[in-house]
């Protein structure tokens, strides 16, 4: 058969709630905090449409009309879960002048994103052209992931602060999932970053840079997808921001 192209659209609106606390001793210098934020089922509402080459060897025989009514496009459903998000965090700034050192640990349960059904309208059920089946399960099989983070800030004076921080993150993709869509592996990140205050203005600037393990896959399974071979990805992203303090300060 043709080439062909497949396109799915779809959008959702779904509620999800987060939650969290944080505890400093009014006389002590350690502080530690726990958040949540839980998972969220997106019900996705939209479109399947479906594109073919034409002049291809076997048109006379199937018709011209044979793809477009077998692959027509038409309305699907799915279902979309992201994962629910558990985090511990401490923070001291009794050690050296002015220093804070700080812990962050977050888990993310992608189990919850193993698969992803797609459920089409028009099937031999209810349409007698149409080969759509009545539900595509994509399967990704994702592991649940972490990040572990460590951090500093610096204060120089009342007005002049410096930070440094590492981050590790955890890919929750598995080999058989790794292509264009999830081109993901173990990620390290470093970053730095000053923030200065000026009267009620304050100033922040920053640069993260991000190392992404390379990564080689070769899953049998994905030979004819392409989707084999190394991935190499190194993120720079920089940034600065203006806050203004109202009102006198405490």
């Amino acid at each position: 058969l043709p080439e062909g192209r497949s396109r799915v659209a779809g959008t959702a609106n779904s509620p999800g709630f987060s939650a969290g606390y944080l505890y400093k001793h009014p006389g002590g210098k350690t502080s530690f905090g726990l958040m949540f934020r839980s998972a969220v089922v997106n019900h996705l509402r939209g479109k399947a449409s479906f594109a073919f080459t034409s002049n291809y060897p076997l048109e006379k025989f199937l018709g011209s009309d044979f793809l477009p009514k077998a692959f027509p496009t038409h309305a699907i459903s799915g279902v979309f879960t992201t994962p629910a998000t558990y985090g511990f965090g401490l923070a001291n700034s009794s050690l050296w002048n002015n220093t804070t050192l700080s812990f962050d640990f977050r888990v993310q349960d992608y189990r919850r994103f193993r698969s992803l059904p797609l459920n089409f309208s028009k099937t031999p059920q209810n349409d007698k052209d149409a080969q759509t089946p009545a539900e595509r399960r994509l399967h990704f099989d994702f592991r649940d992931s972490f990040h572990l983070a460590f951090g500093f800030e610096k204060r120089m004076s009342e007005t002049l602060a410096f930070r440094a921080g590492y981050l590790f993150d955890r890919s929750p993709v598995v080999d058989k999932s790794v292509g264009p869509l999830f081109p993901d592996s173990n990620q390290h990140s470093f970053m730095v970053g000053a923030s200065r205050k000026r009267g009620n203005l304050e100033m922040t600037i920053f640069y993260q840079g991000a190392q992404f393990v390379n990564r080689t896959v070769n899953v049998a399974a994905n030979a004819k997808l392409g989707t084999n071979g190394e991935y190499r990805t190194f993120v720079h992203l920089a940034g600065m921001g203006l806050r203004m303090h109202i009102g006198k300060p405490r």
